[in-house]
């Protein structure tokens, strides 16, 4: 299932990446996420393996993923892998202004085992779900970065 989603942020490109960059804000970012740690970090970035753990309806879910992409303040990307599905999430920050940011995410999960055929069945509600709690993350988001001090 793949989706796009974009956000226009009054603040710099460098602001937006480094808000991004930050693993304090994951909590932030992703309202699911219960605990998270890296496994191995690169200087460079790219090739630091993390892992992420999900708890949804009192359910637990750990992901491990690799950071695949990372150009500051332009693009970073990251591959998940879970029990369930594969995840691949790409960030682009076009510089609109000095202080203004488009926010473009890409996503592409890929449902494993018996959970291709939940895909099949449900994809449609799934992607509108997805999408308006994409709509949620990106608004919460938006207005953590606009409120940080200006540096």
């Amino acid at each position: 299932m793949k989706g796009t989603y974009s956000i226009d942020i009054d603040r710099s490109r460098e602001d937006v990446f480094a808000y991004l960059s930050d693993d304090a804000n994951l909590y932030d970012m992703v309202p699911n996420l219960a605990d998270h740690g890296i496994i191995e970090e690169t200087p460079e970035k790219v090739g630091t393996t993390f892992w992420h753990e999900y708890e949804e309806n009192g359910r637990r879910m750990k992901m491990t993923g690799v950071v695949t992409e990372h150009r500051p303040p332009v693009t970073m990307a990251i591959e998940m892998d879970g029990p369930m599905f594969g995840l691949v999430v790409r960030y682009d920050l076009e510089e609109l202004d000095t202080d203004k940011t488009r926010l473009t995410q890409f996503s592409d999960a890929r449902f494993k085992h018996v959970f291709k055929l939940i895909g099949l069945l449900f994809g449609k509600k799934m992607e509108r779900e997805g999408k308006q709690a994409q709509a949620d993350n990106f608004a919460r988001m938006k207005a953590a970065i606009e409120a940080l001090p200006a540096e």
